[in-house]
């Protein structure tokens, strides 16, 4: 059984009668703490569907020694494009979702 702190639900199947949730991979370049080169840190995974296919939005903290350095507020992204996303407020990257 896997316990609700170790996995993002988001599919329910029918196993043997009884409602079954199946949790969500996550890439592992996507695990909280991971950072890009821009210094964006994962902070959070959300059910919330994201704006590409298939895609959830994750929380993104800008650390960026020469910007926010994480003093902003965490903003949403799909983990598609999170290897090139840059701070929107910081480093003009695009606005969160």
């Amino acid at each position: 059984m896997i316990a609700a702190s170790d996995a993002i639900f988001t599919d329910l199947s029918r196993v043997g009668g009884y409602l079954a949730v199946m949790p969500r991979s996550v890439s592992p370049n996507l695990a909280i703490g991971s950072t890009n080169l821009h210094s964006q840190t994962v902070v959070e995974h959300t059910d919330r569907p994201g704006t590409d296919h298939g895609q959830y939005v994750y929380m993104l903290r800008c650390d960026s020694p020469t910007g926010c350095q994480g003093l902003k507020p965490s903003y949403g992204a799909n983990g598609t494009n999170f290897h090139e996303r840059l701070c929107p407020r910081c480093q003009g990257g695009g606005q969160g979702i």
